[in-house]
């Protein structure tokens, strides 16, 4: 997920990652985008190596986290890389109201602007400019970004993974706003961790589990517990109804 400071002011996305076990190198947003900043630049890389474990940061990995499919060849990526005017066109026609056109660059940028979009559009362009393609700019909307749009509402497959993927390798690239997606760094991190913590030592222990709770050694002064109000049987969905007078006289006997 991405810095929930996205429109926020710098420093409030600088605040340390909290979790038990984590390395010096992952505490920080700006130590975290420092660290993996020279892997981004060598895209072969599919791992990044902290304090001796190999943290694969890849598309299969991320994916696998989400619980994902993993694709060979997406049709949100073959879309992108074979837009043609026709083509944009018709994204233009699903996505926004009638009368909408693109905007081009003196670059030859295509961009949109968000006024034009239908509701329904609206609402899962909020949601892939803060959970999935992270953007401070809300009033123009990028060509990838409608190709993305375009893909969700159509039904197409989208390889996640490699989206979020490469929004970290730009992320990390840049020198100055927040880093995108630091709690699937950080899961990334402490599941290898933790395989190789089985490998070395043959024991699962997980990182992340917080200490066990003492019990009260004198069970005198422990809390008492609430009882538990019974449910009425004429309200609840699953209950049992109470035995009658005359059943609970004869097992009495």
């Amino acid at each position: 997920m991405p810095c929930s400071g996205l429109n926020k002011r710098k420093h409030q996305c600088l605040a340390p990652v909290h979790a038990p076990g984590l390395p010096d190198e992952f505490r920080t947003l700006p130590a975290l985008r420092a660290h993996i900043r020279p892997a981004a630049k060598r895209p072969e890389l599919t791992e990044v190596p902290v304090q001796g474990i190999k943290v694969p940061i890849n598309s299969n990995a991320i994916n696998e986290f989400f619980e994902l499919p993993d694709f060979k060849s997406d049709e949100y990526s073959y879309l992108m890389s074979n837009i043609k005017p026709e083509k944009l066109q018709e994204i233009l026609e699903e996505l926004t109201v009638p009368g909408s056109k693109w905007s081009m660059s003196k670059q030859g940028i295509h961009t949109c602007r968000r006024e034009y979009l239908t509701p329904l559009t609206n609402v899962w362009f909020y949601f892939i400019r803060f959970s999935l393609m992270p953007s401070s700019h809300g009033t123009t909307i990028s060509l990838e970004r409608m190709v993305l749009l375009y893909s969700i509402l159509t039904g197409k497959t989208i390889d996640v993974g490699k989206i979020i993927l490469r929004e970290i390798w730009n992320c990390a690239t840049r020198r100055l706003g927040p880093a995108y997606f630091p709690f699937t760094i950080t899961i990334l991190f402490l599941k290898a961790e933790i395989l190789a913590d089985v490998k070395k030592t043959g024991v699962l222990h997980d990182p992340t589990e917080n200490e066990p709770v003492q019990k009260a050694e004198n069970p005198d002064e422990a809390e008492p517990m609430e009882q538990e109000v019974e449910p009425d049987f004429e309200t609840s969905m699953f209950g049992a109804p109470p035995p009658s007078s005359d059943v609970r006289d004869e097992l009495s006997k």
